[in-house]
């Protein structure tokens, strides 16, 4: 499933809490031609994330799932674009603060696959066939 949305936060105070963070420990692998890489480590359990953060974009990935957040500027919007399964959306604990300039989830219910608040399009995806653990061979048979 494919979302993009507005979010009230700034770049800024995006960057500024994923470098410091009382609840996790952020640690700065490498930085060259404008680019951050930065490992996210939780305090309590092995959790990891991973943030690439430029000047007008950041792309935050969990190391325990495929998903992945960009945050970007348009104009003068901030807008978050994830991509992933539906139910691991906003729900991952070592990201920064992410609001929803506007009530994303009430878009579920009346669509499948990708969904913009700003302007909605049924598209038919197959998010509600997969599922994390089932493997599909070459002549449909599920495993």
């Amino acid at each position: 499933m494919k979302v993009e949305f507005e979010i009230e936060e700034s770049m800024s105070e995006i960057i500024a809490e994923i470098l410091c963070s009382d609840k996790w420990h952020s640690v700065v692998k490498n930085e060259c031609n404008g680019l951050k890489r930065v490992t996210i480590k939780d305090f309590m359990d092995n959790n990891v994330a991973y943030a690439e953060i430029w000047e007008y974009e950041i792309h935050l990935r969990p190391a325990s799932s495929g998903s992945t957040y960009r945050i970007f500027c348009n104009k003068k919007q901030t807008l978050c674009e994830y991509i992933g399964a539906e139910h691991g959306l906003l729900k991952y604990a070592l990201f920064p603060k992410l609001t929803p300039v506007k009530n994303i989830y009430h878009l579920f219910g009346n669509m499948n696959g990708d969904i913009s608040v700003k302007t909605p399009q049924p598209i038919r995806v197959y998010d509600k066939f997969i599922h994390d653990d089932m493997q599909i061979l070459p002549n449909n048979e599920i495993i």
